[in-house]
């Protein structure tokens, strides 16, 4: 296995998921991924767009990038987490149609990836 010469990156509050995509890949390390921390989705995948180095993201984040050919997967092994996402709104809003047809949306968008 060629070895990276380019760094990690994750976005903060994910630290560990590195280490836990390999090991859901089959992958064993002799120690931890240590790595560049970012708090900016925009900021981490630029990184990996400019060529700085290995970045961990959601697919759905980064699907319009691979799409465009501006980054490649290392794999086609993808890792589910815990992690979610609340779509929160006054419930006197719940009526709006405008509203109703965005949460479907979004609803289906979450289902599909």
């Amino acid at each position: 296995m060629r070895q990276l010469s380019a760094g990690y990156f994750e976005i903060r509050g994910m630290r560990g998921y590195g280490m836990a995509a390999c090991e859901s890949a089959g992958l064993k390390l002799d120690r931890d991924i240590a790595g560049t921390s970012f708090t900016d989705t925009n900021a981490l995948m630029e990184a990996a767009v400019t060529g700085q180095g290995v970045a961990l993201g959601r697919l759905s984040v980064v699907r319009s990038d691979i799409l465009a050919g501006k980054l490649v997967r290392l794999s086609e092994h993808s890792l589910r987490v815990a992690y979610c996402h609340y779509a929160v709104y006054p419930i006197a809003s719940e009526s709006n149609p405008a509203l109703a047809a965005f949460r479907d949306w979004l609803v289906e968008e979450a289902r599909r990836t």
